[in-house]
């Protein structure tokens, strides 16, 4: 009996400590190692520790100083490490503790391991299977960030925070979606029941193409969803009633993003997220082509429009008052802005990095009618950059802190608006592989062209001409910027047939493409040619000169090198 009780005291008094270290473990998260304590030597590696305040190590991030990161091959945490004669459990891994190791193919940790840092694993792109420990009860925000050959996610039998499913990690009562592995590829179903899709729990999944969330899910979190890529559409619910900032943002193959008409408090119109009274933009699309704002709409939100690559133009709808902060950041599909005179802000970095403005036209009668927030304009090319403002203003808008540094600023009076008008009969074969397009505008003013996403890699457009590389459909937007005269024409998408045009197969004899190791290999191009590799759907894979391309997963490529285009299988 005594026996028993001092066993069932001890196993007490260790569960105690070994609470107390997850206690003190988690209270240090928020602090980023900068540095370590002690190393020691381990499966061929020297990892780095930090003492706790509860007497446990922490695993923290590559050596003092040092620039790359040292951990490679398959590396197995040990549960306790020896310093100066005192023994230590490992109880967590620190923030960023194995971000970028790049060799580091595999991870084995410890079960007394209780968190997992910021961006612990972020970049290792090379571990397929991370299992996670019974103790654990935090995992830091992007811990996986860039992982994108990680297909297996496992948590140890009684764990009472985490459970995972078909390789996906929820909460233990699975409620909430945490973490999906970003080597995943394809469509993948959220399980009924689950209610919350946390904060950046899709972030980076870039071979997701298809998602569908039940009927059960009520939130989805801030960044949920951030730059997955591939996914193309997006349904929501009638139960969804908490959409976080930026849930869909940099997802540059999202064409549009539908809400169910019963949902209570989202909306959607031509593919773009509204709240429901449509008074607030939440959401455009990277994808979409052309979009005219509800004019309902009062607000456009904190980046609404990040990185839109296929959109030449917004016009904001007179009764506008604010742009949120980065609302339109990166967005460099963008040439052409309207903002009306009902808007009076426009946040910090609103229009940051629009790096192919070519026009704005201000309906402020004065600069100070209008407050821009800090780094609104960064990253525009002022030089070529023109803004066009009511007439009488010029001077005072020359004389502004925030305008002033625009070298063509012109006054406007009325401005006319144009369209386009584009059938595909308008356009004309210039011979086997090129093609004159014929789109036209009601004002005169030249049309300008892009290829649409999805279709990269399957055409170049040079002024007015098409020419193919890869036969097939071709999406193509028309857009008139607009001048001091004109306002910016609403953009025009079609579709061209190009499949009985073009070579299929073009390859120059003194050029070689093969695959091998997950890599596609160039032989006998000129030194210093581009390459370009694209997969079947018309998304960039590699711009470049290099001649040994990575591509990260099995497929079937094109590849224009030379002036020459070749198909490759890489398995």
């Amino acid at each position: 009996m005594l026996r028993k009780t001092t066993y069932e005291l001890i196993s007490r008094a260790a569960a105690a400590l070994r609470v107390a270290a997850c206690v003190y473990a988690l209270a240090s998260m928020t602090a980023t190692a900068t540095a370590y304590d002690f190393t020691v030597p381990h499966s061929g590696h020297d990892i780095f520790y930090n003492i706790m305040p509860g007497g446990t190590a922490e695993v923290t991030y590559m050596a003092k100083g040092k620039a790359t990161p040292s951990y490679t091959d398959d590396l197995a945490i040990p549960a306790t490490v020896e310093h100066d004669g005192v023994t230590y459990s490992v109880t967590a891994i620190g923030d960023r503790a194995f971000a970028r190791c790049r060799e580091l193919t595999g991870v084995r940790i410890p079960s007394d391991v209780c968190s997992i840092g910021m961006w612990a694993f972020a970049g290792c792109d090379r571990i397929e299977d991370i299992r996670l420990p019974e103790r654990l009860e935090t995992v830091g925000a992007d811990a996986f960030d860039g992982c994108y050959a990680l297909r297996y996610l496992s948590v140890e039998r009684g764990n009472k925070t985490f459970a995972a499913q078909d390789n996906v990690l929820f909460s233990n009562d699975m409620t909430t979606l945490v973490a999906y592995p970003a080597g995943l590829e394809g469509a993948y179903s959220v399980p009924a029941g689950t209610l919350a899709v946390g904060r950046r729990a899709f972030g980076g999944c870039t071979f997701l193409e298809k998602v569908t969330l039940p009927e059960s899910l009520v939130t989805i979190a801030d960044d949920a969803f951030y730059f997955c890529n591939s996914l193309t559409a997006v349904n929501i619910p009638a139960s969804v009633t908490e959409i976080g900032a930026g849930a869909f943002a940099d997802c540059i193959s999202l064409g549009a993003i539908e809400v169910d008409e019963a949902n209570p408090v989202y909306s959607s119109k031509d593919g773009a997220l509204y709240n429901k009274e449509q008074t607030r933009l939440l959401q455009a699309p990277a994808a979409i082509p052309a979009i005219d704002l509800q004019p309902t709409t009062e607000e456009i939100g904190r980046n609404a429009f990040m990185r839109c690559v296929a959109l030449p133009g917004v016009a904001i709808p007179d009764g506008a008052t604010g742009i949120g902060e980065a609302a339109f950041i990166d967005a460099t599909g963008i040439v052409s802005f309207q903002i009306p005179r009902s808007v009076k802000t426009i946040g910090p970095m609103a229009m940051a990095m629009c790096a192919n403005l070519e026009s704005i036209y201000l309906g402020a009668d004065t600069p100070e009618d209008i407050t821009v927030g800090e780094g609104a304009l960064e990253g525009i090319d002022r030089t070529t950059c023109s803004l066009y403002v009511p007439a009488g203003s010029k001077m005072s808008y020359q004389l502004s802190d925030q305008w002033g540094s625009f070298m063509h600023i012109f006054e406007t009076a009325a401005l006319s608006e144009q369209s386009i008008s584009w059938e595909t009969t308008d356009n004309s074969i210039v011979n086997e592989d090129e093609l004159r397009l014929g789109a036209r505008s009601s004002s005169g003013l030249t049309v300008k062209y892009r290829i649409a996403p999805g279709s990269e890699g399957f055409a170049t457009i040079d002024g007015d001409r098409l020419r193919v590389t890869v036969p097939g459909e071709v999406k193509v937007t028309a857009y008139q910027p607009g001048n001091n005269a004109f306002l910016p024409a609403r953009p025009v998408t079609r579709v061209i047939d190009t499949s009985e045009m073009g070579v299929e197969d073009v390859k120059a004899d003194n050029i070689k493409v093969y695959a091998y190791d997950m890599r596609i290999e160039i032989v006998g191009a000129e030194p210093g040619a581009s390459a370009h590799v694209y997969d079947l759907s018309g998304r960039a894979v590699y711009d470049g000169a290099g001649r040994s391309i990575p591509v990260g997963r099995p497929g079937i490529y094109i590849v224009r090198v030379g002036g020459s285009v070749h198909k490759v299988a890489v398995r």
